[in-house]
């Protein structure tokens, strides 16, 4: 059961903007309430996830191990925010840990509830996938001028740019969607 504060503010997050009345009625139907201090790992890296989480209050990081051991600090997150989608949607291992920078407020979509949601209400569960591509895409947006920021710094920040530039239109162009 989701208390009155966190329903108000699930539901006045920005990205959730398109779900009509009765998608967002059905919406928190079926997730759950959590409380979590400043240190706590929500998702890590190389683990399964099964939930997607709706940051309702608070500050995440996002952390990515690199293969020469080093740890990667990406990007934090704000509320209100969703994180999890990538790994829950594709059923692969966590690309990233997220930490707790401070206490935070957040509601949980289990795979069990989501499944539930999907049979029982086909249109909320369309619409709550719309909203996770907006976020999704915003993301995106984060990293992509992370990773314009560092490598403006670099040494040949030209070069490095036309490589970013190049892996860039890879990615869309050569995507096996």
């Amino acid at each position: 059961m989701v208390s009155q504060d966190a329903a108000e503010r699930f539901l006045h997050a920005s990205f959730l903007s398109d779900l009509d009345p009765n998608a967002r009625r059905s919406l928190l139907q079926v997730l759950e309430e959590y409380r979590s201090p400043s240190g706590t790992v929500l998702l890590r890296q190389g683990e399964p996830n099964d939930r997607i989480h709706f940051l309702i209050e608070g500050t995440v990081a996002v952390t990515r191990v690199m293969s020469d051991g080093h740890e990667e600090r990406l990007v934090d997150l704000h509320a209100p925010t969703s994180f999890g989608e990538i790994s829950y949607f594709q059923r692969k291992p966590q690309l990233v840990t997220v930490v707790a920078e401070t206490d935070l407020h957040y509601l949980v979509l289990g795979r069990q509830a989501h499944e539930r949601l999907r049979e029982d209400d086909p249109r909320t569960s369309e619409q709550l996938a719309a909203a996770a591509i907006r976020v999704l895409a915003g993301h995106f947006d984060l990293i992509d001028r992370r990773i314009a920021e560092l490598v403006a710094r670099q040494p040949d920040p030209q070069r490095e740019a036309t490589e970013w530039e190049s892996f860039r239109a890879r990615l869309f162009g050569e995507s096996t969607l």
